[in-house]
């Protein structure tokens, strides 16, 4: 029913909007944090603040600037309250300050260490706010040709047959990025 992850946890759409999107971060195989979205980050000894610092000249596929603005208002918007592990992972997030355009704070009420290992493409998907703020996010038009910030751009969802991706010629490390387009079939017999 949808191509974005930001407030479905179903597995299948995984395959597909993280190939749209990218996370805040990545996790190596040891599960740290390494860059993507954001480039440095620090980590109150306590776990009540998180500062990312955002890397510059990232665009949405659709070629709007991707802001600390963006980041905030999916947080408090659909994290927090649509995505259901969100809601429990971020139950102690209480604000989003973003005193620049690539500065982001989260602030908590009580430590929140899990919040650390979920900032993922996949769990804490970054929608454009210019395209969902003021919408029925569950409803928005742009769950099924999703517009995002990583190396594939959304082409078209036959239903029932497959998704298309090209590579975002824009894309902030499209230099790393190899495969050309990406065809996701649908095979609705899973024995099959």
């Amino acid at each position: 029913t949808s191509l974005t992850s930001a407030f479905n946890t179903a597995g299948p759409i995984y395959q597909v909007s993280a190939k749209i999107f990218d996370g805040l971060v990545d996790y190596d195989f040891d599960f740290n944090m390494t860059p993507q979205l954001a480039t440095s980050w620090e980590i109150a000894s306590d776990w009540m603040t998180m500062t990312f610092r955002l890397r510059e000249g990232v665009t949405w596929h659709d070629g709007k600037p991707f802001t600390s603005a963006d980041v905030a208002w999916s947080a408090m918007n659909v994290w927090k309250s649509l995505h259901p592990r969100g809601r429990s992972t971020f139950e102690s997030l209480v604000a989003v300050d973003t005193p620049d355009e690539l500065t982001v704070v989260f602030r908590f009420d009580k430590p929140s260490p899990v919040v650390g290992k979920a900032l993922h493409s996949a769990e804490s998907q970054i929608l454009p706010k210019h395209l969902y703020e003021g919408t029925d996010v569950a409803k928005n038009p742009y769950n099924t040709a999703p517009v995002g910030t990583g190396p594939y751009r959304f082409v078209a969802w036959e239903r029932g047959s497959h998704v298309e991706l090209e590579k975002y010629a824009d894309y902030w490390d499209a230099a790393n990025v190899s495969v050309e387009r990406v065809i996701v079939r649908t095979i609705p017999d899973a024995s099959a």
